[in-house]
């Protein structure tokens, strides 16, 4: 029985590491054309929201400094902020709350002010890392989900069924505010048929790789694209070779 979930966990593991990397793949192929997208990357999204809890306590010159630092020196990390709140005076942790206070301060925030920016930045970090393992994008994705039913409620597209219009709306709030909402367009099924996963494991594996699941909507979308250019001119061709026969 151990042998058997053993050998399973490890296909699960190989799984997911060949998902990973095609989509990383997909990612490097891509990259040049990502203007469009504000958020590819979703640590960077909680970058804004640490810049947006700095700025309160704080000039927006002294905040962005600051918040420029700490993800340079890798120190805005979610579970890395929870576990500050957690400590007591002494330890790693401990260490580096002051080492953070040491940052605003020299950004210019005073010291009871940096004090209340730490605070609430930990307080922050420590909601996501409880109830969404850290991944702010999830946040969104919970959040986003309410937002697209709720707008498509209100406009009663009555021309469209309910699948078109949510499908409809999901993709204006990818292209007007890069929400991490993805859609199960062609592409997705036939990318998850021939890569033998589904939906959900591939929004799983956007988040463990750090990337906006609208952006792997358009990533599969161009490989889809690309996918169809390549069979179409041989499928063609084997039309011309059968009428010629």
């Amino acid at each position: 029985m151990d042998e058997q979930q053993n050998s399973g966990a490890m296909m699960a593991l190989e799984h997911q590491s060949r998902l990973a990397e095609r989509l990383t793949q997909l990612f490097a192929e891509y990259e040049p054309s990502f203007e469009e997208f504000q958020w590819p990357v979703e640590s960077m999204r909680w970058n804004e929201l640490a810049f947006a809890i700095l700025e309160t306590f704080g000039s927006e010159l002294h905040a962005r400094a600051a918040a420029r630092a700490m993800s340079e020196l890798d120190l805005l990390e979610p579970r890395k902020l929870a576990r500050v709140a957690q400590t007591d005076e002494t330890g790693e942790d401990a260490e580096r709350g002051q080492f953070i206070l040491g940052i605003l301060v020299e950004a210019g925030f005073n010291r009871r002010d940096a004090r209340l920016a730490l605070t609430t930045l930990c307080e922050a970090a420590t909601a996501i890392e409880d109830r969404y393992s850290g991944r702010v994008q999830r946040l969104l994705r919970t959040h986003g989900r309410t937002l697209v039913e709720n707008i498509v409620d209100e406009l009663e597209l009555k021309e469209l069924d309910r699948e078109q219009a949510t499908r409809t709306i999901v993709r204006w709030l990818q292209n007007v505010l890069n929400l991490p909402v993805y859609l199960e367009r062609e592409s997705c099924r036939v990318f998850c048929h021939e890569f033998q996963t589904t939906p959900e494991e591939l929004v799983a594996a956007a988040d463990e790789l750090d990337i906006n699941v609208a952006l792997v909507d358009e990533l599969l979308e161009r490989w889809y694209r690309v996918r169809e250019e390549i069979e179409l001119p041989e499928a063609s061709f084997a039309g011309v070779e059968s009428d010629v026969g």
